[in-house]
């Protein structure tokens, strides 16, 4: 380490994270996750039917995440950074002691999930449409 606060900054970032139970080895798979996500989804459909042999047609309207469209704080995916978006642990190099140093990207660190608002699975979908059964 650069110095005795960046080590302490990320050891302690480690006691609060939970992190220092895997010291020394490698997290296993799925030992941490995301928060639990919940969304309504809505079908209507109706069937008509018309005189063409057994022909009918079904007009459909199709709601994905409906709770969203009622409230806009419903049915947001929450997610955890990966390790890619979120570096807690750096590295420099000192070319006069020609040595490397680590140090504490506390900065990354806010501690609250990203909300996912970039995708479409945050936001509350419409579709309506007709089928026609022969």
């Amino acid at each position: 380490w650069i110095n005795t606060a960046e080590r302490d900054a990320f050891f302690a970032f480690a006691a609060s994270s939970g992190l220092n139970k895997y010291a020394g080895q490698i997290a296993p798979r799925n030992s941490e996750h995301s928060p639990w996500t919940q969304t309504v989804d809505m079908t209507i459909r109706q069937a008509i039917p018309f005189g063409w042999r057994n022909a009918k047609a079904e007009v459909y309207l199709q709601v994905i995440n409906l709770a969203n469209l009622v409230d806009d704080s419903w049915g947001i995916v929450e997610e955890v950074p990966f390790t890619y978006r979120r570096t807690v642990a750096g590295a420099i190099f000192d070319p006069v002691t020609n040595q490397y140093g680590y140090v504490f990207n506390g900065a990354t660190l806010d501690g609250l999930p990203q909300v996912a608002d970039d995708t479409s699975t945050s936001r509350w979908q419409a579709k309506l449409g007709i089928t026609i059964k022969f």
